[in-house]
Protein backbone atom coordinates (compact mmCIF):
# COMPACT_ATOMS: atom_id res chain seq x y z
CA UNK A 1 0.00 0.00 0.00
CA UNK A 2 1.33 3.02 -0.62
CA UNK A 3 0.89 5.93 1.75
CA UNK A 4 1.37 9.76 1.41
CA UNK A 5 1.62 11.74 5.01
CA UNK A 6 1.28 15.08 4.49
CA UNK A 7 2.20 17.11 7.97
CA UNK A 8 3.71 20.73 8.26
CA UNK A 9 6.10 19.65 11.54
CA UNK A 10 9.00 17.27 10.74
CA UNK A 11 8.84 15.61 13.85
CA UNK A 12 5.60 14.47 13.52
CA UNK A 13 6.42 13.45 10.09
CA UNK A 14 9.49 11.33 10.52
CA UNK A 15 7.28 9.66 13.34
CA UNK A 16 4.50 8.73 11.20
CA UNK A 17 6.69 7.86 8.21
CA UNK A 18 9.02 5.29 10.81
CA UNK A 19 5.94 3.72 12.48
CA UNK A 20 4.25 2.95 8.70
CA UNK A 21 7.64 1.75 7.06
CA UNK A 22 8.72 -0.54 9.67
CA UNK A 23 5.64 -2.95 9.31
CA UNK A 24 6.85 -3.75 5.94
CA UNK A 25 3.43 -3.78 4.41
CA UNK A 26 3.17 0.31 3.99
CA UNK A 27 5.19 2.56 1.40
CA UNK A 28 5.03 5.45 3.32
CA UNK A 29 5.78 8.86 1.88
CA UNK A 30 6.06 11.91 3.51
CA UNK A 31 6.22 15.99 2.46
CA UNK A 32 5.21 18.90 4.23
CA UNK A 33 2.09 21.31 3.72
CA UNK A 34 3.32 22.71 0.84
CA UNK A 35 1.06 23.36 -2.00
CA UNK A 36 3.87 22.91 -4.61
CA UNK A 37 5.12 19.75 -3.31
CA UNK A 38 1.50 18.26 -3.49
CA UNK A 39 1.26 19.03 -6.88
CA UNK A 40 4.67 18.02 -7.98
CA UNK A 41 3.88 14.73 -6.07
CA UNK A 42 0.51 14.36 -7.31
CA UNK A 43 1.57 14.83 -10.97
CA UNK A 44 3.84 11.75 -10.47
CA UNK A 45 2.05 9.47 -8.78
CA UNK A 46 -1.18 8.37 -6.79
CA UNK A 47 -1.15 7.34 -3.47
CA UNK A 48 -3.58 4.74 -1.93
CA UNK A 49 -4.29 6.46 1.08
CA UNK A 50 -3.40 10.31 2.49
CA UNK A 51 -3.10 10.97 5.71
CA UNK A 52 -3.23 14.81 6.34
CA UNK A 53 -2.26 16.41 9.92
CA UNK A 54 -4.23 19.46 10.30
CA UNK A 55 -3.90 22.50 12.34
CA UNK A 56 -5.16 26.37 11.96
CA UNK A 57 -2.33 27.44 9.86
CA UNK A 58 -2.41 24.54 7.41
CA UNK A 59 -5.79 24.50 6.29
CA UNK A 60 -4.71 26.07 2.86
CA UNK A 61 -3.39 22.59 1.96
CA UNK A 62 -7.00 21.28 1.59
CA UNK A 63 -7.23 23.07 -1.95
CA UNK A 64 -4.01 22.44 -3.14
CA UNK A 65 -5.16 18.52 -2.34
CA UNK A 66 -8.80 19.08 -3.85
CA UNK A 67 -6.90 20.69 -6.72
CA UNK A 68 -3.90 18.11 -7.25
CA UNK A 69 -6.37 15.09 -6.85
CA UNK A 70 -8.69 16.06 -9.73
CA UNK A 71 -11.79 13.59 -10.22
CA UNK A 72 -9.95 10.79 -8.29
CA UNK A 73 -11.30 9.86 -5.16
CA UNK A 74 -8.23 9.00 -2.71
CA UNK A 75 -9.31 8.01 0.93
CA UNK A 76 -8.28 10.63 3.63
CA UNK A 77 -7.59 10.35 7.23
CA UNK A 78 -7.65 13.91 8.82
CA UNK A 79 -5.32 14.16 12.11
CA UNK A 80 -7.46 17.19 13.52
CA UNK A 81 -7.35 19.55 16.41
CA UNK A 82 -10.68 19.26 18.22
CA UNK A 83 -11.04 23.15 17.20
CA UNK A 84 -10.99 22.19 13.90
CA UNK A 85 -14.59 20.54 14.14
CA UNK A 86 -16.78 23.27 13.52
CA UNK A 87 -14.60 24.87 11.39
CA UNK A 88 -14.45 21.82 8.80
CA UNK A 89 -18.19 21.09 8.96
CA UNK A 90 -18.54 24.81 7.77
CA UNK A 91 -16.60 24.70 4.77
CA UNK A 92 -18.91 21.61 3.96
CA UNK A 93 -16.17 18.93 4.21
CA UNK A 94 -16.96 15.60 4.45
CA UNK A 95 -14.62 14.08 7.29
CA UNK A 96 -16.99 11.06 7.73
CA UNK A 97 -17.81 8.68 4.43
CA UNK A 98 -16.76 6.00 2.49
CA UNK A 99 -13.51 7.59 1.63
CA UNK A 100 -12.91 9.53 4.24
CA UNK A 101 -12.34 9.45 7.96
CA UNK A 102 -10.73 11.46 11.11
CA UNK A 103 -9.06 11.36 14.28
CA UNK A 104 -8.69 13.82 16.98
CA UNK A 105 -5.44 14.68 18.16
CA UNK A 106 -4.18 15.28 21.82
CA UNK A 107 -4.52 19.00 23.07
CA UNK A 108 -1.09 18.62 24.60
CA UNK A 109 2.24 17.42 23.75
CA UNK A 110 1.41 15.86 20.39
CA UNK A 111 4.99 15.03 19.28
CA UNK A 112 5.40 13.14 22.96
CA UNK A 113 1.96 11.58 22.42
CA UNK A 114 1.52 10.62 18.91
CA UNK A 115 2.26 7.07 20.20
CA UNK A 116 -1.21 7.17 21.68
CA UNK A 117 -2.84 7.71 18.00
CA UNK A 118 -0.91 5.49 16.29
CA UNK A 119 -3.09 2.26 16.36
CA UNK A 120 -6.06 4.00 15.45
CA UNK A 121 -4.61 5.78 13.17
CA UNK A 122 -2.91 1.96 11.05
CA UNK A 123 -6.22 0.80 11.38
CA UNK A 124 -8.49 3.24 10.07
CA UNK A 125 -5.78 3.33 7.13
CA UNK A 126 -5.75 -0.20 6.21
CA UNK A 127 -9.87 0.32 6.31
CA UNK A 128 -9.83 3.13 3.98
CA UNK A 129 -7.28 1.41 1.76
CA UNK A 130 -10.24 -0.88 1.39
CA UNK A 131 -12.35 1.29 -0.56
CA UNK A 132 -12.10 1.67 -3.90
CA UNK A 133 -10.56 4.62 -5.95
CA UNK A 134 -12.38 5.81 -8.50
CA UNK A 135 -13.70 9.24 -10.50
CA UNK A 136 -16.23 10.84 -9.66
CA UNK A 137 -19.52 10.40 -11.21
CA UNK A 138 -21.36 12.92 -10.24
CA UNK A 139 -21.78 16.26 -7.93
CA UNK A 140 -20.86 15.05 -4.33
CA UNK A 141 -23.90 15.35 -1.95
CA UNK A 142 -23.71 17.57 1.06
CA UNK A 143 -21.38 16.73 3.78
CA UNK A 144 -22.86 14.93 6.73
CA UNK A 145 -23.23 16.19 9.86
CA UNK A 146 -19.63 15.91 12.21
CA UNK A 147 -20.58 13.56 15.52
CA UNK A 148 -17.77 13.59 17.85
CA UNK A 149 -15.96 10.12 18.14
CA UNK A 150 -16.19 8.66 21.65
CA UNK A 151 -12.68 7.98 23.16
CA UNK A 152 -11.27 4.73 23.31
CA UNK A 153 -8.62 3.97 25.38
CA UNK A 154 -5.27 3.48 23.57
CA UNK A 155 -2.19 2.48 25.37
CA UNK A 156 1.44 3.53 24.30
CA UNK A 157 2.75 1.52 20.98
CA UNK A 158 6.71 2.29 21.24
CA UNK A 159 7.61 1.02 17.86
CA UNK A 160 7.60 -2.81 17.08
CA UNK A 161 11.33 -4.60 16.99
CA UNK A 162 11.33 -5.97 13.66
CA UNK A 163 13.87 -9.05 12.87
CA UNK A 164 16.01 -9.33 10.22
CA UNK A 165 14.62 -11.21 7.26
CA UNK A 166 15.77 -14.88 7.49
CA UNK A 167 19.21 -15.08 5.45
CA UNK A 168 19.26 -18.70 5.21
CA UNK A 169 16.64 -20.37 3.00
CA UNK A 170 14.22 -22.39 5.07
CA UNK A 171 13.50 -26.15 4.13
CA UNK A 172 11.14 -27.37 2.00
CA UNK A 173 7.58 -26.63 3.66
CA UNK A 174 6.35 -29.79 5.43
CA UNK A 175 9.75 -31.55 6.06
CA UNK A 176 9.26 -30.98 9.90
CA UNK A 177 8.81 -34.07 12.17
CA UNK A 178 4.98 -34.74 12.81
CA UNK A 179 5.67 -34.17 16.57
CA UNK A 180 3.25 -32.29 18.49
CA UNK A 181 0.79 -32.43 15.71
CA UNK A 182 -1.91 -33.49 17.38
CA UNK A 183 -1.76 -30.04 19.23
CA UNK A 184 -3.41 -27.21 17.63
CA UNK A 185 -3.15 -23.33 18.42
CA UNK A 186 -5.78 -21.08 17.14
CA UNK A 187 -4.79 -17.08 17.76
CA UNK A 188 -6.75 -14.13 17.22
CA UNK A 189 -6.28 -10.22 17.34
CA UNK A 190 -7.72 -6.89 15.99
CA UNK A 191 -6.15 -3.32 16.74
CA UNK A 192 -2.56 -3.53 17.33
CA UNK A 193 -2.41 -7.08 16.24
CA UNK A 194 -0.16 -6.63 13.17
CA UNK A 195 3.10 -6.20 15.03
CA UNK A 196 1.52 -8.69 17.89
CA UNK A 197 1.50 -11.10 15.71
CA UNK A 198 4.71 -10.89 14.78
CA UNK A 199 6.06 -10.42 17.89
CA UNK A 200 4.86 -14.05 18.70
CA UNK A 201 5.58 -16.45 15.54
CA UNK A 202 9.19 -14.76 15.34
CA UNK A 203 10.24 -15.89 18.78
CA UNK A 204 8.84 -19.95 17.47
CA UNK A 205 11.24 -22.20 16.04
CA UNK A 206 9.92 -24.94 13.38
CA UNK A 207 9.46 -26.99 16.40
CA UNK A 208 6.15 -25.69 17.17
CA UNK A 209 2.79 -26.94 16.95
CA UNK A 210 0.37 -25.70 13.73
CA UNK A 211 -1.22 -22.30 14.07
CA UNK A 212 -3.88 -20.53 12.65
CA UNK A 213 -4.69 -17.03 13.37
CA UNK A 214 -7.71 -14.06 12.65
CA UNK A 215 -5.97 -10.54 12.40
CA UNK A 216 -9.01 -8.23 11.56
CA UNK A 217 -7.19 -6.91 8.37
CA UNK A 218 -9.08 -5.83 4.66
CA UNK A 219 -8.48 -8.94 1.99
CA UNK A 220 -5.92 -7.08 -0.14
CA UNK A 221 -3.75 -7.08 2.32
CA UNK A 222 -3.72 -10.16 4.32
CA UNK A 223 -1.35 -12.09 1.93
CA UNK A 224 0.66 -9.55 1.63
CA UNK A 225 1.30 -9.52 5.15
CA UNK A 226 1.50 -13.57 5.57
CA UNK A 227 4.36 -13.17 3.04
CA UNK A 228 6.15 -10.44 5.40
CA UNK A 229 5.56 -12.72 8.08
CA UNK A 230 7.02 -15.67 6.22
CA UNK A 231 10.41 -13.82 5.23
CA UNK A 232 11.05 -12.14 9.31
CA UNK A 233 10.32 -16.06 10.92
CA UNK A 234 11.83 -19.37 11.35
CA UNK A 235 8.28 -21.15 10.33
CA UNK A 236 6.00 -20.80 7.71
CA UNK A 237 3.33 -17.92 7.23
CA UNK A 238 1.06 -18.49 4.63
CA UNK A 239 -2.62 -16.82 3.60
CA UNK A 240 -5.26 -19.68 4.35
CA UNK A 241 -6.60 -21.50 1.21
CA UNK A 242 -9.42 -23.97 1.26
CA UNK A 243 -8.57 -27.74 2.12
CA UNK A 244 -5.23 -26.60 2.73
CA UNK A 245 -3.31 -28.86 5.96
CA UNK A 246 -2.26 -27.35 9.55
CA UNK A 247 1.18 -28.48 9.87
CA UNK A 248 3.82 -28.53 12.89
CA UNK A 249 6.52 -25.42 12.31
CA UNK A 250 3.57 -23.38 10.00
CA UNK A 251 1.20 -20.65 10.76
CA UNK A 252 -2.13 -20.13 8.20
CA UNK A 253 -3.39 -16.65 8.18
CA UNK A 254 -7.04 -16.05 7.27
CA UNK A 255 -8.04 -14.30 4.45
CA UNK A 256 -9.46 -10.81 4.73
CA UNK A 257 -13.66 -10.68 3.67
CA UNK A 258 -13.41 -14.83 4.68
CA UNK A 259 -14.36 -16.79 7.84
CA UNK A 260 -11.26 -19.36 8.62
CA UNK A 261 -12.19 -22.69 10.33
CA UNK A 262 -10.92 -26.02 10.86
CA UNK A 263 -12.10 -30.00 10.89
CA UNK A 264 -10.37 -32.95 11.65
CA UNK A 265 -9.72 -35.35 9.43
CA UNK A 266 -7.73 -38.42 10.22
CA UNK A 267 -4.86 -37.59 12.39
CA UNK A 268 -4.93 -34.17 11.47
CA UNK A 269 -6.05 -30.95 10.94
CA UNK A 270 -7.24 -28.72 7.57
CA UNK A 271 -8.61 -25.65 7.11
CA UNK A 272 -11.77 -24.56 5.51
CA UNK A 273 -12.20 -21.09 4.16
CA UNK A 274 -15.77 -19.94 3.81
CA UNK A 275 -17.87 -16.64 2.52
CA UNK A 276 -20.11 -15.69 5.61
CA UNK A 277 -22.00 -13.08 7.55
CA UNK A 278 -20.31 -10.70 9.70
CA UNK A 279 -19.88 -12.28 13.14
CA UNK A 280 -19.73 -9.90 15.89
CA UNK A 281 -19.04 -7.45 13.26
CA UNK A 282 -15.79 -9.15 11.43
CA UNK A 283 -15.42 -11.43 8.81
CA UNK A 284 -12.81 -13.45 9.49
CA UNK A 285 -14.57 -14.05 12.79
CA UNK A 286 -12.26 -14.91 15.79
CA UNK A 287 -15.22 -16.66 17.37
CA UNK A 288 -15.94 -19.10 14.18
CA UNK A 289 -11.98 -19.90 14.41
CA UNK A 290 -12.23 -20.26 18.16
CA UNK A 291 -15.55 -22.37 17.68
CA UNK A 292 -15.01 -24.70 14.82
CA UNK A 293 -11.27 -25.30 16.86
CA UNK A 294 -13.15 -26.26 20.24
CA UNK A 295 -14.49 -28.75 18.17
CA UNK A 296 -11.86 -29.70 16.17
CA UNK A 297 -8.68 -30.62 18.59
CA UNK A 298 -10.49 -30.62 22.07
CA UNK A 299 -7.87 -30.96 25.03
CA UNK A 300 -5.29 -30.53 22.57
CA UNK A 301 -6.13 -26.98 21.51
CA UNK A 302 -5.05 -23.77 23.14
CA UNK A 303 -6.59 -20.62 22.14
CA UNK A 304 -4.84 -16.88 22.39
CA UNK A 305 -6.64 -14.02 22.66
CA UNK A 306 -4.61 -10.69 22.10
CA UNK A 307 -4.99 -6.59 21.93
CA UNK A 308 -7.84 -5.45 19.98
CA UNK A 309 -11.37 -4.00 20.11
CA UNK A 310 -14.81 -5.33 20.84
CA UNK A 311 -15.50 -8.97 21.87
CA UNK A 312 -14.70 -10.76 19.20
CA UNK A 313 -13.08 -14.26 20.37
CA UNK A 314 -14.03 -13.98 23.93
CA UNK A 315 -17.03 -16.55 23.79
CA UNK A 316 -14.88 -19.03 21.41
CA UNK A 317 -11.82 -18.48 23.56
CA UNK A 318 -14.64 -20.23 26.80
CA UNK A 319 -15.66 -22.84 24.39
CA UNK A 320 -12.23 -24.06 23.60
CA UNK A 321 -11.55 -23.67 27.66
CA UNK A 322 -14.98 -25.72 28.16
CA UNK A 323 -13.64 -28.85 25.64
CA UNK A 324 -10.83 -29.00 27.87
CA UNK A 325 -8.03 -27.14 25.84
CA UNK A 326 -5.67 -23.94 27.36
CA UNK A 327 -6.43 -20.40 27.01
CA UNK A 328 -4.60 -17.63 27.11
CA UNK A 329 -4.97 -13.56 27.06
CA UNK A 330 -2.79 -10.71 26.75
CA UNK A 331 -2.56 -8.98 29.41
CA UNK A 332 -3.39 -5.37 29.65
CA UNK A 333 -0.23 -3.59 29.97
CA UNK A 334 0.91 -4.69 26.69
CA UNK A 335 -1.80 -4.50 24.80
CA UNK A 336 -2.64 -1.72 22.47
CA UNK A 337 -6.50 -1.98 23.04
CA UNK A 338 -7.31 -4.27 25.84
CA UNK A 339 -10.97 -4.84 24.50
CA UNK A 340 -11.20 -8.45 23.55
CA UNK A 341 -8.55 -10.04 25.88
CA UNK A 342 -10.75 -8.24 28.66
CA UNK A 343 -13.82 -9.17 27.64
CA UNK A 344 -12.33 -13.07 27.95
CA UNK A 345 -10.98 -12.62 30.88
CA UNK A 346 -14.53 -11.05 32.21
CA UNK A 347 -15.82 -13.95 30.71
CA UNK A 348 -13.77 -16.76 32.57
CA UNK A 349 -12.35 -17.85 29.63
CA UNK A 350 -8.60 -17.15 30.00
CA UNK A 351 -6.78 -19.64 31.97
CA UNK A 352 -3.74 -17.42 32.04
CA UNK A 353 -3.26 -13.93 31.41
CA UNK A 354 0.51 -13.24 30.04
CA UNK A 355 2.54 -10.55 28.98
CA UNK A 356 2.97 -10.24 25.09
CA UNK A 357 6.31 -11.19 25.48
CA UNK A 358 5.97 -14.59 27.00
CA UNK A 359 3.02 -15.67 24.38
CA UNK A 360 5.43 -17.85 22.66
CA UNK A 361 6.93 -19.17 25.68
CA UNK A 362 3.26 -20.42 26.66
CA UNK A 363 2.90 -22.18 22.72
CA UNK A 364 5.72 -24.37 23.26
CA UNK A 365 5.12 -25.46 26.91
CA UNK A 366 1.86 -24.86 27.90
Amino acid sequence: MKLVIIASDAIIRKALSQYFLSTGLIEATAMPCNASRVLRYFAKRTPDVILLNLDVHTLDIISALDKAKGETKIPTLFLLAPELLSTLSDRNLSLKSRHADYLIKPERNLMRNIRFLLPQIEEKIWFLSHAPTRPLRAKPTAASPIVEQDPVPIRPFPLPSIPEPQTMPKPPRGTVSSKNQKNLVAIGTSTGGTSALMSVLSALPRTCPGIVAVVHMPSSFTKAFADRLDTLCSIDVLEATDHLPVRQGQAIIACGGKHLEVQKRGAGYWVKVTQGDLVNGHCPSVDRLFFSVATAAKQHAMGILMTGMGRDGAKGLLQIKDAGGKTVAQDETTSVVFGMPKAAIDLGASDKVVKLQDIAAEILHP
